[in-house]
């Protein structure tokens, strides 16, 4: 059996444990939609989140609800973001220049994936108010191609080019952060 049939197959399961407000898993319309959503999860994750809903819940969850036990967010990566360039400034606030090490435990790894893209958690905490726009305009689209790139592991035909675009920003950011500090350190405030 084939993954799309192992799918196929545990939705049914399930939806026979659970058949209240269950969709129609017979009609291959129905299963193509709900493939296109959750196909890229590996069969053991959307086992568990079906499992831990029926357990909790006398309802067969709707597609949001099963994003929700899978733990997955119906952000878009715009929004997702824009929350961790907010985390990131926070973090500035909170641990300032000396704190590295725990500024980095806090933050998280593709937070701090984000810090280290546009020059480094030294580089961020040295921000000034002319710089400072910038820099939150790399971090928010940095932040986007790791979400997009973090969020379809498993989608082969998007993954090669989602990781170039991924590579492209922090190349273009670290780059961009690099004549950022050369400006910063010119002595001209523009």
């Amino acid at each position: 059996m084939n993954e799309r049939q192992k799918f196929d197959k545990l939705l049914q399961i399930y939806s026979t444990l659970q058949p209240f407000r269950a969709p129609d898993f017979t009609n291959h319309f129905v299963l193509d939609y709900w493939f296109g959503e959750f196909g890229s999860i590996p069969l053991n994750e959307l086992k568990k989140g079906l499992d831990h809903w029926i357990r909790n819940e006398t309802w067969f969850p709707s597609i949001s609800d099963l994003r929700k036990a899978l733990g997955a967010h119906d952000e878009d990566p715009e929004t997702e973001s824009r929350q961790i360039v907010a985390k990131v400034q926070t973090a500035m606030r909170k641990f300032g220049y000396m704190r590295e090490k725990e500024a980095r435990e806090w933050l998280g790894e593709l937070s701090w994936s984000v810090v280290n893209g546009v020059g480094g958690w030294q580089f961020i905490s040295d921000l000034t108010t002319s710089n400072h726009a910038t820099v939150t305009a790399q971090m928010r689209e940095l932040a986007k191609s790791l979400l997009t790139t973090k969020k379809y592991p498993q989608n082969d035909s998007n993954k090669f080019l989602l990781q170039e675009k991924a590579k492209q920003a922090i190349e273009i950011a670290t780059n961009s952060s690099a004549v950022n500090k050369r400006i910063g350190n010119s002595g001209f405030d523009y």
